[in-house]
């Protein structure tokens, strides 16, 4: 009798076994627009079982071929983050009907979504820096080293003489940044003169600063592209003479004591998202317990100068 029963045990184990599914790994994907290289490689060293990269264009044109791609891949999609400094609410929106019926979270890193379109989904949120406050702060910290004389008044007119290195076509947030910075120099009641806009294809090095800065107490430079010539500038003094704002994963001027550097930690953007998704699984609000100020549905990366 034992024994019948140990056999029909056996056999129930084995019958439950046959009808058991291969479990299916729930994954977190994060989309990457392919004009953000060097996120895209960031995000892709985390690459494994459980995070997925998906690299491509995102552009209204090319919405129908992501849409497809996330349909034809999302068993197991645990939430999405789209890197994207150009998402248009109208394209968030159309990410938001599809997560949607997964009901799984999204969030917007880079692009500035309005509250109109995050609130039409209890599980839509957007992560990005204030670059109208990045550019205050900045400011703010100008009018402090004018007045000790760490920028030094090299022609003692007593008015800050300064040249913009930067590109005609400013993204919209570098664009912020600067009429921001420019109209906040003035507010904080520091003497100026604009003496000249310099194009990034202007400089060639290191030296190219050097000669641009003659006939300036500083340089205010806003454009990726002419910041990698920071580390090999010379300075003339032990003063400020360089005036950056540079988005990367790490401060490569943080030793360059003659820069005066805004700089935003695109790394701290990935960890927001972290916290978002891990708060979800934990079945929580997902921005209770965050790192980051937010405001509504919104997270703010901060700026340190």
């Amino acid at each position: 009798m034992k024994h019948l029963i140990s056999l029909l045990f056996v056999c129930c184990i084995f019958l439950c076994g046959c009808g058991e599914k291969e479990e299916i790994v729930s994954y977190d994907l994060a989309i990457c627009d392919i004009s953000m290289t060097e996120t895209c490689d960031y995000l892709n060293s985390f690459e494994s079982e459980k995070f997925s990269v998906m690299e491509t264009e995102v552009s209204s044109e090319h919405f129908d071929v992501i849409i497809n791609a996330l349909k034809a891949s999302s068993e197991g999609l645990n939430s999405i983050t789209v890197y994207s400094d150009k998402l248009s609410d109208e394209n968030a929106k159309q990410f938001i009907d599809f997560v949607r019926t997964k009901e799984i979270p999204v969030t917007f890193a880079f692009s500035n979504i309005s509250t109109e379109t995050l609130i039409s989904y209890d599980k839509a949120f957007c992560i990005t820096t204030n670059y109208k406050h990045a550019a205050e702060i900045t400011a703010e910290r100008i009018k402090y080293l004018w007045a000790e004389n760490t920028i030094k008044d090299a022609d003692e007119n007593k008015i800050f003489t300064f040249a913009c290195v930067k590109n005609d076509n400013l993204s919209e947030n570098m664009q912020i940044f600067y009429d921001t910075l420019i109209a906040g120099i003035e507010l904080y009641g520091v003497p100026m003169q604009i003496n000249s806009s310099i194009s990034p294809d202007q400089i060639g090095s290191g030296d190219s600063l050097v000669a641009f800065n003659e006939t300036n107490e500083a340089l205010i430079i806003v454009d990726k592209s002419a910041s990698s010539f920071i580390k090999d500038y010379t300075p003339y003094s032990n003063g400020i003479e360089l005036i950056a704002v540079t988005e990367s994963f790490q401060n490569n001027l943080s030793d360059c004591t003659y820069a005066l550097n805004c700089f935003i930690d695109f790394s701290m953007y990935k960890q927001a998202a972290d916290e978002i998704i891990r708060n979800f699984n934990n079945r929580q609000y997902p921005l209770i317990e965050m790192s980051f100020p937010y405001i509504e549905r919104t997270v703010y990366i901060p700026a340190t100068v």
